[in-house]
């Protein structure tokens, strides 16, 4: 197709030209913004499978249980333990794991009905994916919101389980999980990041600000 003379507009080609331009930029922001969305979904489905799985083991055992979320670790894996005995009293200030302590340790440990490693639990399997992390834990059992350390959470022989709020993010959004103490019912929050720059100086502290914001949301409901 060609110009007529003194005629102004586009050829049919320059306008394919653009339109294919236009769908290849939109591909690779949506394509991105999918790919972050399902990864920060996979992991919340992780989580939410350990904590239901968690809860039957407890009441089938009759045991104590606890999920470890190692806020600082670069790879965020999740821990399982299973308590020895059930004549302890949750030391909510613990901050060594079993694999951690000395031999002798490990014993005393095991007297006093400490936690141990859940046999064949592969915590590579749980850990956050894709750029997906962990950003703070809340609970009603400490009273605060972690955003440093590792947290746990507990499950109970009578079913009850810690009544929690667990908060992870990627660059482009923020989700909150929150647990009820003796349902298996587990809520979600979506919440998006366009104000937070993920390359600025102060993104982990507007990141922990928001956090805080839906920890005392979550308290007061």
């Amino acid at each position: 197709m060609y110009k007529a003379h003194g005629q102004s507009g586009f050829t049919l080609i320059e306008i394919l030209v653009s339109m294919a331009l236009a769908s290849l930029l939109l591909y690779m922001v949506a394509g991105s913004t999918f790919s972050s969305r399902r990864n920060l979904d996979d992991t919340i489905e992780n989580i939410e499978r350990i904590i239901r799985f968690s809860s039957d083991e407890a009441s089938l055992t009759n045991k104590f249980l606890r999920v470890g979320f190692d806020i600082e670790d670069i790879d965020q894996k999740l821990s399982l333990e299973m308590a020895q005995s059930n004549d302890f009293v949750i030391d909510m200030d613990s901050t060594k794991n079993y694999d951690d302590l000395t031999e002798e340790e490990q014993k005393e440990a095991n007297k006093q009905g400490r936690f141990m490693p859940l046999p064949d639990f592969d915590a590579n399997e749980f850990r956050p994916t894709g750029g997906v992390r962990i950003v703070a834990i809340g609970s009603t059992l400490t009273q605060k919101l972690h955003t440093t350390g590792k947290p746990y959470v507990y499950f109970y022989p009578t079913g009850e389980k810690d009544s929690v709020i667990i908060i992870l993010a990627t660059e482009d959004e923020m989700v909150a999980l929150s647990t009820e103490p003796y349902t298996q019912v587990i809520n979600r929050e979506y919440v998006g990041l366009e104000d937070v720059n993920f390359s600025s100086d102060d993104y982990i502290e507007k990141l922990t600000t928001r956090a805080e914001e839906l920890y005392n949301e979550w308290l007061s409901n």
